[in-house]
């Protein structure tokens, strides 16, 4: 596992249109932990693979912030379904909507 950079705004790759993964091989998963090794030492709670400079479709949600091992949730090629039209606001200001996504499971991807 290696820290990565957080890509800051207004660096392009963060507007870059991220690929499909088509498979799950030694690079995605070198990618997901490294992506969970910089979420926690940031730390973060969530990190999409564009905020470290790689535009391919995966993201991380950890809610736990790295002390629950179960709670970690990977996204890989996540879908859209809907989305409720309500804004919600959150702490800090934050704005968010809910977005509810389509799973596919690619099999699993278990942590070393």
């Amino acid at each position: 596992m290696a820290l990565r950079t957080i890509v800051q705004y207004p660096d392009p790759v963060l507007n870059t249109r991220a690929e499909e993964v088509l498979s799950i091989d030694g690079h995605i998963h070198q990618l997901v932990a490294d992506m969970v090794e910089t979420m926690h030492a940031a730390p973060g709670v969530g990190l999409a693979a564009n905020q470290v400079g790689v535009t391919r479709r995966v993201a991380i949600v950890d809610l736990s912030v790295g002390k629950d091992p179960s709670a970690l949730v990977v996204l890989i090629n996540p879908q859209i379904l809907s989305e409720l039209q309500n804004w919600f606001h959150g702490r800090s200001g934050w704005k968010y909507r809910l977005l509810i996504l389509k799973e596919k499971s690619f099999g699993s991807m278990e942590r070393g």
